[in-house]
């Protein structure tokens, strides 16, 4: 009997044991969130969903330049802060599909101009640090106000735009400015550039990519 219980104890820790999975990604809020020892955000909780029931993920922050070199030298397993046009490094491999597509948005609190995106010259623009480059909107005449994208980005924002010192504000994508303040509720908003696409990546040699793609796109 002694044997018995011993043999399912050991069987059972078999079956439920989970793999240590390493995850790397950039501090930038409201997607990866890291703030006194705890990592959370939007995409920290879809990664965790669809991959904590098989893996032991431990959160990394590491910077966009930094990615790369801590695939290759194994300071991590995967990174899933990257689009294809990252400019990264041909050692590193990537996901058949993006796990996430964000839709940047420009919004002017003008309700009454159908302002084209292609012809937006000589204004003041707010843009999330950390951002990537919009090309339409980059040339020598536009202005940026680089602003951290916090909880209160929005706020923050289309106050500046009510006092003047802004003409329009960028965000990652629509869901994120809804909880702007009820005086800027009907915002002025269009689609500007192209989707950025994110996917998961890791070092070419390492065979775990998939595996977890498998995992993570399996319901």
């Amino acid at each position: 009997m002694k044997l018995l219980i011993i043999f399912n104890l050991l069987f059972s820790t078999t079956v439920f044991a989970k793999t240590n999975l390493l995850i790397g990604t950039v501090n930038y809020p409201p997607y990866f969130t890291f703030k006194n020892d705890i990592v959370d955000g939007k995409l920290t909780e879809l990664i965790n969903k669809k991959l904590s029931t098989k893996y032991q993920i431990t959160w990394k922050e590491i910077p966009l330049a930094r990615g790369t070199y801590a695939l290759n030298k194994g300071l991590i397993d995967i990174y899933v802060a990257y689009t294809k046009a990252s400019g990264v490094d041909r050692n590193v491999q990537f996901s058949t599909k993006p796990y996430y597509s964000i839709q940047p948005i420009i919004c002017s609190n003008d309700l009454k101009t159908n302002f084209s995106v292609k012809k937006i010259k000589k204004s003041k623009i707010i843009y999330p640090t950390g951002a990537g480059s919009t090309e339409v909107l980059n040339n020598k005449e536009n202005i940026f106000t680089y602003m951290s994208y916090s909880e209160d980005y929005s706020k923050r924002a289309f106050k500046m735009i009510k006092f003047k010192r802004a003409d329009y504000v960028l965000f990652p994508e629509n869901e994120n400015y809804k909880n702007r303040t009820e005086e800027f509720k009907e915002a002025n908003c269009k689609n500007i550039g192209k989707k950025l696409n994110l996917y998961l990546s890791s070092k070419k040699s390492n065979p775990i990519l998939k595996t977890i793609e498998k995992d993570f796109f399996k319901n």
